[in-house]
């Protein structure tokens, strides 16, 4: 197996790599906690992926023995994708605009506008998709230490998606920083209307997903998971820690809980590490999803993430932090003549996902707060624009 690296999403860790290298006589010999107030915990919000179980970065330490933590997070993702925005190289047109969506999009609009002959001639193989939502995704979490070194977690997600009101605010940032709306790096979003909830993934030329209704408050599935830490490290030896995720699968029984719940069970296991170099501390993760039997989509998710800490008191920290996925769409041949595009002419959907996390923590007391914004680096059609992140949580 060969595995190709890019520059942009192991940046991060080059940085880490030339820190420590820069400074290695003084990192042998700094004798400091392993583990601070730790990354955000906070997962994908790409609507593809929101049903299945995708694990999110954690710290090393556990809560302590008998402590209780309850917190309650609301994190607001705009995704907007078009993989048909500029499809057309015959008569440079998008192929779906504001007037195809407008009227409600059918699974022609999705066939290749280039290729002569019949329908049939034109459906390509692979996924094609029209993603225009806003989710807004609220967690209550509950975690117990059952022994000092293991604790137990409980997540119940509240789920809402619609058109929103952010699509005018990206455009103007995009226009700021000198990215055209028109083009792939801004996602064609001048030839489609803006605060419009649109949902649409197409595979092999039939529809997957087709859905324009908006719903609020949807109940996903319940996650369980038990964290142990192994060990705390020391001046040499990182600290580590297991955890591992129990996702359970919720026939829909409401609008919309199909589009954020699975009817089959998801489990996972992420191996945490940390080390801390006074005032700094270091976290690398590395995880995997099993989803099973998951239709179309892939069947296993692989995690990885990278954060870095400042401490500027024992009780607050600023945070950066990397975090990568692999699809949720699986690689498949495209059966046009012109070769294997299957991902879009501007997109590989089958590509892993990465995100910049920038963001703050702090305790006050017995109460936690914690907030972040998460950018897509490496925008492939497969992860959500931006997102807003913010958690309050009390420990006793």
């Amino acid at each position: 197996m060969v595995i190709k690296y890019r520059l942009g999403k192991h940046f991060l860790f080059l940085c880490m790599a030339l820190i420590v290298c820069t400074h290695a006589e003084y990192f042998a010999m700094a004798k400091t906690e392993n583990s601070g107030l730790g990354p955000l915990e906070v997962r994908t919000q790409y609507p593809v992926t929101l049903p299945v179980l995708a694990l999110y970065p954690e710290n090393t330490a556990t809560i302590g023995e008998h402590k209780i933590y309850m917190s309650y997070s609301l994190t607001i993702g705009n995704t907007f994708i078009n993989t048909q925005g500029f499809r057309s190289y015959i008569t440079g047109e998008p192929a779906i605009t504001a007037t195809q969506v407008q009227q409600g999009l059918i699974e022609s609009d999705f066939y290749d506008p280039d290729i002569e002959g019949s329908t049939a001639d034109r459906v390509t193989k692979g996924f094609r998709l029209y993603i225009d939502v806003e989710s807004q995704r609220q967690l209550i979490r509950f975690k117990y230490g059952l022994t000092e070194d293991l604790e137990w977690s409980v997540e119940v997600p509240y789920i809402s998606f619609d058109g929103g009101s952010f699509d005018e605010t990206i455009e103007n940032f995009h226009e700021l920083v000198g990215i055209d709306n028109s083009a792939s790096s801004g996602g064609y979003r001048t030839a489609s209307p803006r605060n419009r909830y649109d949902y649409y993934v197409v595979k092999d030329g039939q529809f997957v997903i087709n859905n324009t209704q908006p719903f609020s408050n949807v109940q996903g599935d319940v996650v369980t998971g038990f964290k142990w830490r192994l060990w705390e490290g020391g001046g040499v030896i990182p600290a580590a820690s297991l955890k591992f995720s129990y996702k359970f699968g919720t026939p829909a029984t409401q609008d919309g809980q199909e589009l954020v719940s699975s009817e089959t069970p998801n489990w996972g296991t992420y191996l945490l590490l940390s080390k801390g170099f006074n005032e700094w501390v270091v976290y690398l993760g590395e995880g995997v999803s099993i989803i099973g039997d998951n239709g179309v989509f892939a069947q296993n998710l692989f995690h990885r993430f990278m954060a870095m800490e400042y401490r500027i008191d024992p009780e607050s920290s600023f945070l950066i932090q990397t975090m990568s996925q692999s699809s949720i769409f699986p690689r498949s041949v495209s059966a046009n003549p012109r070769g294997s595009f299957q991902d879009g002419s501007s997109f590989s959907l089958s590509s892993s996902t990465d995100v910049l996390v920038l963001g703050y923590k702090a305790w006050f007391g017995s109460f936690m707060f914690e907030t972040g914004m998460i950018e897509d680096y490496n925008q492939g059609g497969q992860e959500t624009d931006i997102v807003f992140y913010t958690e309050l949580g009390i420990k006793w």
